[in-house]
């Protein structure tokens, strides 16, 4: 090369250098972050992830997916989400909701139901990208009212957990937690039907008070830790979801996820589903436990989503393990460089013995009573 273009090119000013300044000196990524850095950021038990299951809307259809997974399989369930809304079901489905989820330890999120969907507003009929993206959002004051008194019905019958599909919802949710309208410990979930793809988005959803955020279907890991490197609150990443949006299976990108947005929410299980928001038979809460969450019979032994994450790369991640007796215990999971399981280690390293078809949390740690519990 020319001695003089030499010169030109190691003088040249990074393209969008200006710009990408100012990025940061609002506190935000100067962009994709393509060199993919590792999060160093975790749950409050030392967890890397946990695992979630949307659209479970069924309050039998609750108990059976829980009962596969959790019982059969071992897999630890960490977040069921109810996804039709709070107006749609009566107070003994709820209270059925809420009693999986005190039995088994796992977090149930139930979303606000007046939206644009179920109303007489006419845009989201059009057949196309532009109509729909109001959708899932409330329209109207009077709607504004309805959805404050779902979330008063259903912080009234126990939860603590709102799934929230609106910015001026979440707004005004905050709100009512800040002014004492419902107790401090609910928390929001800013659902990924807002259609929020970057990290200013995401700044603003945390500023106006989402303690976690479900990211987009299809957003690639510079994107994913661009997100990360925004904000502090746990992420949502889906690993498979409905045709209706896209249909994608992103199970071997997992370990990846994880290493980059640590810490999130694996969500999973929906691929079964053909749209959001169905409601859920019995058998299609067998097939989200056995094709969705990821339970596969492989040479006569089970092998979880777990299994999966730990596998690939030899990762080592931790996963959170609740139950009712326990309530947060952090469980390494360790893998060999061949993809295959080698054992499961407690957050302090004790080993224990490697992992089988009837892995069992509580037992374990009923076998095992020096292994401390994570702090919560």
């Amino acid at each position: 090369m020319d001695v003089r273009v030499k010169k030109v090119v190691k003088s040249a000013k990074p393209i969008f250098a200006e710009s990408r300044e100012f990025l940061k000196k609002m506190g935000l990524p100067p962009g994709d972050l393509h060199d993919h850095p590792s999060s160093g950021q975790r749950f409050p038990d030392g967890a890397h992830f946990r695992i979630e299951v949307p659209t479970v809307n069924s309050a039998d259809a609750v108990k059976t997916l829980v009962k596969i997974v959790e019982a059969e399989s071992g897999v630890k369930i960490n977040r069921i989400d109810q996804t039709q809304g709070v107006m749609r079901f009566s107070d003994k489905e709820h209270e059925a909701y809420l009693d999986v989820g005190r039995k088994n330890g796992i977090e149930i999120f139930f979303a606000l139901g007046p939206r644009g969907i179920y109303d007489t507003g006419g845009q989201k009929m059009a057949n196309s990208v532009w109509a729909h993206a109001c959708a899932l959002r409330v329209r109207g004051m009077d709607q504004v009212l309805h959805s404050m008194e779902d979330i008063k019905r259903i912080v009234g019958l126990g939860a603590r957990g709102l799934l929230i599909s609106d910015e001026g919802m979440l707004m005004i949710a905050q709100k009512m937690r800040e002014w004492g309208e419902i107790p401090a410990d609910v928390k929001f979930m800013a659902s990924a039907h807002m259609g929020h793809n970057n990290p200013a988005s995401f700044k603003i959803l945390e500023n106006l008070g989402a303690d976690t955020i479900a990211s987009q279907r299809d957003l690639d890991y510079g994107m994913m830790a661009a997100l990360r490197a925004a904000v502090k609150l746990p992420i949502h990443v889906h690993i498979d979801n409905p045709q209706a949006t896209g249909g994608f299976i992103r199970v071997y990108d997992a370990p990846e996820m994880i290493r980059l947005c640590a810490p999130v929410y694996l969500k999973t299980g929906s691929s079964v589903l053909e749209r959001h928001g169905m409601t859920i038979t019995d058998e299609l809460a067998v097939a989200m436990a056995v094709r969705g969450v990821g339970i596969r019979a492989h040479r006569g032994r089970v092998r979880t989503a777990e299994r999966i994450v730990a596998g690939r790369r030899g990762i080592a991640s931790h996963l959170s393990l609740w139950n009712d007796r326990h309530p947060r215990v952090a469980i390494r999971i360790a893998a060999r460089q061949d993809g295959r399981v080698n054992r499961y280690l407690p957050n302090d390293y004790h080993e224990l013995e490697p992992a089988t078809r009837n892995f069992d949390p509580p037992a374990i740690l009923e076998q095992n009573p020096s292994l401390p519990l994570s702090p919560a």
